[in-house]
């Protein structure tokens, strides 16, 4: 029955090819189908077509992120740079309040013109002056526009050992706001200089 709702959808397309409904519905088929890929490009086309209905940009996230993990794509392995930032003894003679090891930012941009930002930051404290810097780690992002989900909020210490800090999601497409900015921060677990913080987060 699956397949032939799909069968006929696609003849309908072919008779009404502009209309998003259409491919709204093809696409929530072809996922019951098992085919996400496909899926995901009829639901693409449907934004593309009238890309104002905030339910169906959710509905394509949620099939973007059933198809992979967008962070997935770009995430570097930073173990070798933490264990070599661990290792160093180096007086800081400079007084920087810390090391930048990684400050990565993927964007995605989607058929309908709209972005997904991926980062990775992994910054090693030297002092405290850093501890006060990096205490909250925030970003900002656009209320009504964006959704901001911190992924990884994680804390290695000098001695080798590591914490979780408590992840967090903050906005929704539907909220109020257009397009204001507002700034939003992941509670790290406690450290001390020379420990070493991955904060990741998507928009």
């Amino acid at each position: 029955r699956l397949e032939e709702a799909a069968a006929s959808l696609e003849y309908a397309l072919k008779i009404r090819p502009e209309d998003p409904a259409l491919h709204e519905a093809r696409a929530k088929r072809l996922l019951r189908l098992g085919r996400k890929s496909d899926a995901l490009t009829a639901m693409d086309r449907a934004l593309f077509l009238q890309p104002n209905l905030p339910a169906r940009r959710e509905y394509a996230e949620f099939l973007r992120a059933a198809k992979s993990s967008f962070e997935d794509d770009f995430r570097r392995d930073v173990a070798a740079a933490i264990g070599a930032a661990l290792g160093k003894k180096d007086a800081n003679e400079g007084g920087e309040p810390a090391r930048i090891l990684l400050d990565l930012t993927a964007v995605h941009v989607n058929p309908d013109g709209t972005t997904k930002t991926f980062s990775q930051n992994v910054i090693q404290v030297l002092n405290e002056r850093g501890i006060r810097m990096y205490d909250r780690f925030g970003t900002y992002y656009a209320r009504g526009e964006e959704v901001l989900e911190f992924k990884k909020a994680k804390v290695t210490h000098a001695d080798g050992t590591t914490a979780d800090g408590k992840l967090s999601r903050h906005g929704s497409k539907d909220d109020s706001g257009g397009g204001e900015y507002a700034r939003a921060s992941v509670d790290l677990p406690p450290f001390g200089p020379g420990d070493v913080l991955e904060v990741e987060y998507v928009k």
